[in-house]
């Protein structure tokens, strides 16, 4: 049964609980992007005395899409070679994996939580509608922008392949469902998270 927690101290003690039970070396950070996942990977990696792998700091740049464009001989390499536990991050963490050809023994998945306490994505990545639905609902939201904006577009421009791919990613490999943990985030923790990062800089 997946566990929701909502603050980090919550989610230290479940990860190291996981680790003195054995039961986990490689921790996986997944989430849409922009949700928080590598500031949640950095103090998670720093609090354990684990590694830090980033999958973007493995990735083929200025390319259409995410997975295909991994380096997966490179980010196959750095995980077997952790000698003790491993915090790793990116979207579509476990088609990563799987074409990567490495294993995740504990999966946290970060939800993006309003200030109202609502989980605004949650049909996004639940997959709750065909992939092309998604497409035409980010397309009126690009031309709603664009309106507020004062652009005045009559057609908004192209979806960006990531939103595509992620949905396609949720629909596949439904990682809320699969997550072994909840990590519940709104933007005031994010951004208080961030700072703890960079103090630590």
């Amino acid at each position: 049964m997946t566990s929701t927690v909502t603050q980090l101290p919550e989610l230290l003690v479940h990860v190291a609980a996981r680790l003195l039970e054995g039961t986990s070396h490689l921790i996986g950070i997944d989430g849409i992007d922009g949700v928080g996942k590598t500031t949640t990977a950095r103090i998670l990696s720093a609090a354990l005395k684990a590694r830090h792998l980033e999958i973007d700091k493995h990735l083929i740049k200025n390319m259409d899409g995410y997975t295909q464009h991994v380096r997966c001989e490179e980010l196959a390499t750095a995980v077997r070679s952790a000698a003790g536990p491993t915090v790793i991050d990116g979207v579509c963490l476990l088609a990563v994996a799987e074409r990567c050809g490495f294993r995740l023994d504990t999966l946290i998945y970060v939800k993006r939580i309003s200030e109202s306490g609502r989980w605004d994505d949650e049909e996004y990545c639940l997959a709750q509608r065909p992939v092309e639905e998604f497409v035409q609902v980010q397309l009126h939201e690009q031309l709603r922008q664009a309106h507020a904006r004062g652009r005045g577009l009559n057609s908004p421009g192209p979806v960006e392949p990531l939103f595509v791919e992620i949905a396609e990613y949720n629909r596949d490999y439904r990682p809320v469902e699969k997550a072994d943990l909840h990590f519940e985030l709104d933007k005031r923790r994010v951004r208080e998270l961030r700072q703890l990062t960079t103090q630590g800089d």
